[in-house]
C-alpha cells in the first residue's frame, strides 16, 4: 500500500500491485494505479487515469467541480467547495456529491448517487439504481425504458421525473409535499401524507394522492384516487371522459371532451369545470360549484345550495334541493329549473338576455343589457331586478315584487298583489291585467314615468290616510287598487297614463 504525491508540475505516478492513493497535485499528470484498491486525488484538469479492468474497485476524489469517470474506475466522490458535476461510466459506480448543488450522471450500470447537502439533482437510467439525495430539495430525472421503482421518501427526493417505462414511484412516509411526473408509460404515482403535485403523463397511469392537499393532473385514460385532503384534479385532453367516482375530489377541471361526472359519491362539496365540450354534470348532496364552461351543457345541483355557471353554449341548468343560485353569460338558456329551495339567477352577460322563469325560481337579478325576462308561467311569485339597461320585467301570477333598476324600464306585474319599483329613468307600469292591489313604490313623472292601462279600463283617484294617491282601476278582472306611494292625490295627472 503506497501513497504517491506529486508536484505541481506534469508527472507521471505509478502504482503497484496494492491500495494506492496517487495524488498528482497539479499539472497535466498520467495516473496508473495498477493492481488493488486504488485511490486517484485530482486537483487538476489536465490528469489522466489510467486503469485496466478487473484492477480492484478504484476512486477517484476530486475538487473539480466537473468530472467524468474514465474507464475501470468505480466511484467518484467530490471533495472540493460549491457546486460538482460528476457523470459516471458504463460501470456500477458510486458518485458521491458535496455540500453544494449538485448534478450527478449514472451511465450504463446500476450506479448510486448521493447528493449530501444541497439542491441536487440526479440523472439515473437504471430502474434499480439507488439514489439518497441527502438534505436539500432534490430532483431526479429518470431515463430508463424500463419500468422504475423508487422510495421517494427512503431516498430523500422531493421532486421525481418518471422515464418512458412503467414506473412506480411512491412518496409514502415523505415529511414535505413533493412533486412527481410519471412521464410516459403506464405508471403508479402515490404521494405522501402532506401537499404532492403528481403528474401522470402518457399512459393509463394509477394515481393516488394519499393525504394532504393534493394537486393531480391527469388525462382520460388515467385512474385517480384522490384520497384525504382538499384535492385538485386537472384533466387534460380532446377526449371525452366518463367520471362516475369523484370521491376524495374537491376541485374537478376537465377538458375538451364531451365530459359526463356523477358527484354522488362525493363526502363535501365539490367543485366542477366541465371545460369545453359539451359536458354533462351531476353534482353532490352537499353545496357545489359547478361550471359548465364552453359547449352546450347540462349541470345538475342534486341536494344542498349550489351555484351554478352556465358558461357559453345553449345550456340547462337544474338546481336541485337547496338555495341555488344560477349564473347566466348567453343571451338565453335551454331551460332553466330552481326546484326546491330559495333560487336565484344573476345576468352576467351584459348584452341583454331573454328568459323565461319558469319552474321555481325565487330571486332574479339583471345584468348591464336590456333584459326581457317573464315569469308569466312561474310556479310562484318572485322578486326581479331588471339591474342596468333598458328592461322589460314580466312577473308570474302570484304576489310580485319588481324593481326596474337603471335604465327606461317597463315592469308588468300581471296578476297577484304586486310592489312595482320603477327605479331610475323613464318606466312604464303596465297595468293592464291587474286584478289585486298593487303598490307603485316610486312614480315619477319628472322622469317620465307611465302608467299604462287597457282599451276599456277606468280609473278614479282617491285618498289614503297618508294622503297618498290610490287609483281604482276597472277592467275585466274586477277594481283592483293601485297605490302611488309617496305621490299626492290632488297631483295625480291625465298625462300620466297611456293606454296600451
Amino acid at each position: 500500500m503506497g501513497y504517491l504525491f506529486g508536484g505541481s508540475g506534469s508527472e507521471t505516478l505509478v502504482g503497484g500491485y496494492g491500495d494506492d492513493t496517487l495524488d498528482g497535485g497539479g499539472g497535466n499528470d498520467l495516473l496508473i494505479g495498477g493492481m488493488g484498491n486504488d485511490v486517484y486525488i485530482v486537483n487538476g484538469t489536465g490528469a489522466v487515469i489510467q486503469e485496466f479492468a478487473f484492477e480492484g474497485f478504484d476512486e477517484v476524489r476530486t475538487t473539480l467541480n466537473a468530472q467524468t469517470l474514465s474507464d475501470n474506475l468505480e466511484r467518484l466522490t467530490f471533495i472540493g467547495t460549491g457546486d460538482f458535476q460528476g457523470t459516471g461510466n458504463a460501470l456500477d459506480n458510486m458518485i458521491v456529491g458535496g455540500a453544494g448543488n449538485d448534478t450527478l450522471t449514472g451511465g450504463d450500470g446500476v450506479d448510486t448517487l448521493i447528493g449530501g447537502e444541497g439542491d441536487d439533482v440526479f440523472y439515473t437510467d437504471h430502474a434499480d439504481a439507488p439514489l439518497q439525495g441527502g438534505a436539500g430539495f432534490d430532483t431526479v430525472f429518470i431515463q430508463s425504458n424500463f419500468g422504475t421503482y423508487l422510495d421517494l421518501a427512503a431516498c430523500s427526493i422531493e421532486r421525481a421525473y418518471g422515464g418512458s417505462g412503467n414506473d412506480q414511484l411512491i412518496a409514502d412516509g415523505a415529511v414535505i409535499g413533493l412533486l412527481i411526473d410519471g412521464g410516459d408509460g403506464d405508471d403508479t404515482l402515490v404521494g405522501g401524507a402532506f401537499n404532492d403535485t403528481l403528474f401522470g403523463g402518457n399512459g393509463r397511469d394509477q394515481i393516488v394522492g394519499g393525504a394532504g392537499d393534493d394537486v393531480i393532473y391527469m388525462d382520460t385514460t388515467d385512474t385517480v384516487d384522490a384520497g384525504d385532503g382538499f384535492d385538485t384534479v386537472y384533466v387534460h385532453g380532446s377526449n371525452s371522459m366518463v367520471f362516475m367516482n369523484t370521491a376524495g375530489i374537491e376541485r374537478l377541471f376537465l377538458g375538451d371532451g364531451n365530459d359526463l361526472v356523477f358527484a354522488h359519491q362525493s363526502a363535501s362539496a365539490i367543485e366542477i369545470d366541465g371545460g369545453a365540450g359539451n359536458d354533462a354534470i351531476e353534482g353532490s348532496a352537499f353545496n357545489d360549484t359547478l361550471w359548465g364552461g364552453d359547449g352546450n351543457d347540462t349541470l345538475v345541483g342534486g341536494d344542498g345550495n349550489d351555484v351554478l355557471f352556465g358558461g357559453a353554449g345553449d345550456n340547462m341548468l337544474f338546481g336541485g334541493d337547496g338555495d341555488d343560485a344560477f349564473y347566466i353569460d348567453t343571451p338565453t338558456v335551454a331551460f332553466l329549473v330552481g326546484d326546491g329551495g330559495d333560487d336565484t339567477v344573476y345576468v352576467r352577460y351584459s348584452g341583454g338576455v331573454n328568459l323565461a322563469l319558469t319552474y321555481s325560481i325565487e330571486h332574479f337579478f339583471g345584468g348591464a343589457g336590456d333584459d326581457s325576462v317573464t315569469a308569466a308561467d312561474s310556479s310562484n311569485g318572485l322578486t326581479m331586478d331588471g339591474g342596468g339597461g333598458n328592461d322589460s320585467l314580466t312577473g308570474s301570477r302570484y304576489n310580485d315584487f319588481l324593481s326596474g333598476g337603471d335604465g327606461n324600464d317597463t315592469l308588468f306585474g300581471d296578476i297577484g298583489n304586486d310592489t312595482l319599483q320603477g327605479g331610475s329613468g323613464a318606466d312604464l307600469f303596465n297595468l293592464t291585467t291587474i286584478d289585486s292591489d298593487v303598490i307603485l313604490t316610486d312614480f315619477s313623472a319628472a322622469e317620465g314615468d307611465l302608467i299604462g292601462l287597457g282599451m276599456n279600463n277606468f280609473y278614479t283617484v282617491n285618498a289614503n290616510a297618508q294622503g297618498e294617491a290610490v287609483l281604482t282601476i276597472t277592467n275585466a278582472n274586477g277594481t283592483p287598487t293601485v297605490t302611488l306611494s309617496g305621490v299626492m292625490a290632488q297631483d295625480v295627472s291625465s298625462s300620466w297614463f297611456t293606454t296600451l
